[in-house]
């Protein structure tokens, strides 16, 4: 078993500033810190407002110092309140900035059987909205869930406007972080750097009401410090490998600086869900990601979360922002009712996105099958000819066929 060297120092601190015996710490945040030799990625993760990333890469400092939380004015919900409500402290160099916000949920009854949001008929079919709004939904205190390897984002209850329909942890972000490089144990066995974090998106045990050929789509906006007037990038990467997820031969990177991608954020994934908790090749499903776009009428959302209560609206206006839609779910798979379970796991991270390289495995694999025939004809050949030269009656058959001739 090779060693496992740890890159960075993971440090977790859960609720920061908050006295959760004397007050209430809403959803809750996780302050994580991962110090490197050269640099230090710290990590703010929320679920007040919607579920929100933010990843701040500075450079080292000698002094223990993090973020400091006005936890009334950025549970306020009231744009003026909330600015500059989170702060870094003042001591580190900033180098750069980027992360991910989670605004809305799509239901849909999807009785054409199309699995894809583009071919949907919208007048013939059911759609339900779920923004991830204060006013939606209600989240655990992550700090009960949670702990210094994973973090919890888990929906405890949503609004009665919505019947309830999502509630008791059937909804869940659950965040990883890392010291060293490797592969994740589960499918779809993404790899991972100590420069990103991995997520699990999962639902589960939904009352689907009267759709009962329901699927989901999640609404997605990554942003980052870069200047607003260049575009992000969607790019999906082909392998002829799937050795670590059998059947997918994809991997897709949606990129904050396609221009200088070695000094920006990415989120990746593989175009694969599970339908079971057990994941394996049988029970998995499609992930489809659509074209990138501007935000607009998600802008409400953004103006309740952490990337406001960081950055002030003036700042936030600034940075470079685009989102997307992942819809679960390919066609005849039975739709998410049949087991009404899904699980997607994605990446977020810095720098060039890790790949899939052909393992020496596949590569001894392919060698041995084109070698074998190759060899194989190569002293085919060398053995006739020998025999020839040694078998007296095949030179007289030669000599004969030549006399006839």
């Amino acid at each position: 078993m090779a060693t496992i060297v740890a890159l960075r120092t993971i440090q977790t601190e859960l609720n920061p500033g908050c006295d959760d015996t004397k007050e209430d710490c809403a959803g809750g945040v996780a302050y994580i810190k991962a110090i490197g030799d050269q640099n230090t990625f710290h990590y703010i993760l929320t679920a007040i407002g919607p579920p929100t990333v933010l990843v701040i890469k500075t450079e080292k400092t000698t002094k223990d110092a993090g973020i400091s939380i006005n936890w009334d004015n950025f549970k306020s919900g009231n744009i003026t309140e909330m600015e500059n409500s989170i702060k870094l402290d003042p001591s580190y160099k900033i180098l750069y900035s980027y992360g991910v916000v989670f605004t809305r949920l799509f239901q849909y009854n999807d009785t054409a059987d199309v699995a894809e949001l583009g071919k949907l008929n919208l007048n013939k079919t059911a759609f339900r909205v779920f923004d991830f709004s204060r006013s939606m939904f209600e989240w655990f205190d992550l700090k009960a869930i949670s702990s210094d390897s994973a973090i919890k984002l888990r929906v405890k209850n949503s609004s009665a406007v919505m019947g309830q329909t999502i509630n008791n942890g059937s909804l869940e972000f659950k965040f990883m972080f890392f010291d060293h490089m490797d592969r994740a144990t589960d499918l779809p066995h993404l790899q991972y750097t100590e420069d990103t974090s991995q997520f699990d998106f999962k639902l589960m045990n939904i009352n689907t009401g009267n759709m009962s050929l329901s699927r989901f789509a999640l609404e997605t906006v990554l942003f980052s410090t870069d200047p607003a007037d260049r575009d992000m990038k969607f790019d999906e990467t082909k392998s002829i490998d799937d050795e670590y997820t059998p059947g997918v031969f994809t991997i897709s990177n949606w990129l904050t600086r396609p221009e200088k991608e070695e000094q920006g954020g990415f989120l990746q994934h593989k175009p694969v869900c599970y339908t079971k908790a057990k994941r394996e090749r049988a029970v998995g499903t499609y992930v489809r990601g659509y074209g990138l776009t501007k935000v607009t009428d998600v802008q409400y959302l953004l103006n309740q979360s952490a990337v406001l209560a960081y950055f002030g609206s003036e700042n936030m206006a600034k940075l470079r922002i685009s989102s997307t839609n992942f819809s679960f779910g390919l066609s005849e798979d039975g739709t998410f009712t049949k087991t009404n379970y899904t699980v997607w796991t994605g990446s977020l991270g810095y720098g060039k996105p890790p790949m899939d390289a052909v393992s020496s495995l596949v590569v001894v694999v392919i060698s041995v099958g084109l070698g074998i025939p190759v060899v194989l004809i190569i002293f085919g050949g060398i053995f006739v000819c020998l025999k020839k030269k040694s078998d007296p009656l095949l030179v007289d058959v030669s000599k004969n066929a030549m006399s006839v001739n």
